[in-house]
């Protein structure tokens, strides 16, 4: 099958591009410079081609806390075009063929910020809100055409980034609150991202899937 993924270059990005490459199947991971999620003309002149695309992964997002009242409009339309209208524009390019093969696998990466609240997140948190809102509705509209959509909220993942801006003081404080008192794998989102991309799901969709470890249950 012929997957593609977005934001295939950050570490969790990596990890899902690399888990669909294991099992066997064929990954189309554009770079920035090859599909500005920025820019409807870059998406529009990237799907000008034929893409016969079976799964779509939408990994790409960007998050830069800032508070709500210092929030200008460049920054919020910038989030929410990267994190949840370019994955709505690009799905309208991918469903006829998908709808016409009577198969597809949408899975979009969300987070645990997209049902919970932290000061500083409200762009972050709107745009991956309306990642979720647009799975359900694609669920319902498309499930009659086999076409399955599924958003993953990751919780604290384990990557370079997430050390860097926590303190080990946080890090220790957050595994602290969590039942399996570990930060999450990468491999966990991956092979998630993989089973509800894969013909082994029959019946998973419309759902958003916290990969937290309890987090966000816990107290």
């Amino acid at each position: 099958m012929n997957i593609l993924v977005t934001g295939g270059n950050g570490e969790i990005g990596k990890a899902i591009v690399d888990e669909f490459i294991y099992q066997g199947h064929q990954v189309f991971s554009p770079s920035s410079k090859e599909l500005d999620l920025n820019s409807i003309s870059s998406i529009e002149s990237y799907f000008k081609k034929d893409n016969k695309i079976n799964i779509f992964v939408h990994c790409a997002g960007i998050n830069n806390p800032v508070p709500f009242l210092d929030l200008d409009d460049h920054s919020l339309e910038k989030t929410l075009n990267i994190n949840s209208l370019s994955c709505i524009k690009i799905t309208k390019f991918l469903l006829p063929s998908m709808i016409e093969n009577q198969f597809g696998r949408i899975i979009n990466i969300s987070s645990l910020w997209s049902i919970l609240s932290s000061p500083k997140r409200t762009a972050y948190s709107v745009s991956k809100a309306a990642l979720d809102a647009f799975t359900r509705n694609l669920a319902v509209e498309f499930g009659s055409s086999n076409i399955l959509v599924n958003s993953i909220l990751p919780g604290f993942v384990d990557t370079k980034l997430t050390r860097k801006n926590l303190s080990d003081k946080r890090i220790a404080e957050i595994i602290e609150d969590t039942p399996i008192h570990r930060l999450i794998d990468m491999t966990d989102i991956a092979k998630t991202a993989y089973f509800l991309g894969s013909d082994k799901n029959y019946s998973i969709t419309g759902q958003s899937i916290v990969v937290d470890g309890g987090y966000s249950i816990y107290r």
